[in-house]
Formats: structure tokens, sequence, C-alpha cells
């Protein structure tokens, strides 16, 4: 049996000690200006905390680019569908990034929006939608072309 600790492979710098002893390096120079100490020390912390945090940054950009593509298409819909979606939007990036853990507030966020869309839908005068519908497709009556050439 093997007497010497279990030592893990998981290392939380991704070049190894590579960065802490370039820091090191750079902090103990005593011959160099302070400043310049400062600013090599912040310039390679810099560059090790953006590995560590580019991924997370792309996809709180690419949830942002979810949530706009979702408001452009529904703003084409119509102005009622646009509010809805844009404070259910509110609400589920209000829960998921501020308040609460991502689960509980992307569910809390699908719950408010999903409770304006009852609000809108149900408040919302379907025959009058019907009749304006209709109005502007009869403004295409005289231009109206059979779906199959015969």
């Amino acid at each position: 049996m093997n007497s010497e600790p279990l030592r893990l492979s998981f290392k939380l710098s991704f070049h190894g000690d590579t960065g802490s002893s370039e820091l090191e390096k750079i902090l103990t120079d005593t011959e160099a200006p302070c400043f310049k100490r400062i600013r090599s020390a912040s310039w390679l912390e810099l560059k090790l905390l953006f590995q560590l945090a580019a991924p997370a940054v792309i996809v709180y950009l690419l949830n942002n680019v979810v949530s706009m593509s979702t408001q452009i298409f529904c703003g084409h819909l119509g102005n009622l569908e646009l509010a809805a979606v844009s404070l259910g939007n509110t609400g589920i990036q209000m829960f998921a990034y501020g308040l609460m853990g991502i689960w509980s507030g992307m569910l809390g966020g699908t719950l408010l929006q999903t409770i304006i869309l009852l609000w809108v839908t149900l408040r919302t005068d379907w025959n009058k939608e019907v009749e304006v519908a209709t109005s502007r497709l009869s403004t295409w009556e005289d231009k109206r072309q059979p779906l199959l050439l015969e």
C-alpha cells in the first residue's frame, strides 16, 4: 500500500505555477520602480483573470442576445406583445442575475413573463384585432395571386 498522501491533479491556473512564479518575480524585483512593478503585476493578473472570466462574459452576452432577439421578433407581432416580452425579459434578467440563484431566478422570471402574457391575452379585444387584420389584408386584395399556378 502506498503511504504517500493523495494529490489532486486539478490545477487552479491555466499555466500551472508559471503565473504565480512570474508574479513573484515581478513583485520581488526591488531594482524596478514601484509603478512599473505594479503595472506589470496588474497586467499579468488581468491576463489570468481574463482567461478565467472570458467564458462567463461570453455566456452573459449570449443571454442578452437571446433576450434582444426575442424582443425583436415579438416587436413584429404588435405593441402589446412587445411590451409583454420586454417586461418578461426584464423580470427574467432581474431574477436570474440580481436577486436569486440562476435556477430560481429563471423560474421566477418565466413565471412573471407568463403572468404578463396571460394578462395581455385576456385583456386584448380579439374581435377588434381580427377587424384590424382584415382591413390590412383588404389593402392587398387587388394584388392577390393564386397559391398554386396551373
